[in-house]
C-alpha cells in the first residue's frame, strides 16, 4: 500500500465552493514541508474535487496533500 506524504496541516478551516464541482479550503497552515509558509499563516488551499470533509481527513489538490485538522465553527 502507498503511503501518504502529508505535506502541511491546516488548523481553523472551512470550505469555500467555488465551482459547482470543486471548492477550495481557507485555513491555517501549520507544519509545511517545503516552507512556503510559516506556522499558523492564513492561506488556502488550491481547487479540491467536492467531497464532503471533517477534522481528521486527508485532501489532495494537485501539487499538496493536507491533514485536515480542527475545523472553523460559526462566528
Amino acid at each position: 500500500m502507498k503511503r501518504i506524504k502529508i505535506t502541511g496541516r491546516l488548523e481553523n478551516w472551512y470550505k469555500y465552493q467555488i465551482e459547482k464541482s470543486e471548492f477550495i479550503i481557507w485555513g491555517d497552515v501549520y507544519d509545511d514541508i517545503h516552507e512556503r509558509f510559516y506556522d499558523g499563516q492564513w492561506m488556502h488551499t488550491a481547487g479540491i474535487k467536492n467531497r464532503k470533509c471533517k477534522a481528521g481527513d486527508v485532501v489532495t489538490t494537485r501539487n499538496s496533500t493536507y491533514l485536515l485538522g480542527k475545523e472553523r465553527k460559526g462566528d
